[in-house]
């Protein structure tokens, strides 16, 4: 007798229960996210934030054009660092350049 791919594994979980496990595991997931910020403003308060630095540094150019590379990298970071530390980083912080670029690096494409 063949058995299906998906009857070969016993399911659990928010999707696959019901009943008091579907309530608890739904319950304990959205207590989780919301830890993260789920169903808050906390993220787009703090992506908010960051763009009006990131605009603020553009505007600083003039029109002229530049690389915004790294100072994308830095507006994400920030976004990142505010939300897991609590504070955000001053983009000229040599502390702070120096972990952007080191990130950087680790992402680089080695050939």
């Amino acid at each position: 007798m063949h058995v299906g791919f998906v009857s070969k594994f016993h399911f659990s979980g928010i999707v696959f229960s019901s009943g008091k496990l579907w309530k608890e595991q739904r319950k304990f997931a959205l207590e989780t996210l919301r830890e993260f910020g789920f169903g808050r403003t906390v993220l787009e308060d703090k992506i908010l934030e960051e763009i009006g630095y990131f605009v603020e540094v553009i505007g600083h150019h003039n029109g002229k054009a530049f690389n915004m590379r790294r100072l994308t990298q830095a507006s994400v970071s920030n976004v990142i660092s505010s939300i897991v530390y609590g504070q955000r980083f001053d983009y000229g912080d040599p502390v702070f350049k120096d972990f952007v670029e080191r990130v950087d690096e680790n992402f680089a494409v080695k050939h």
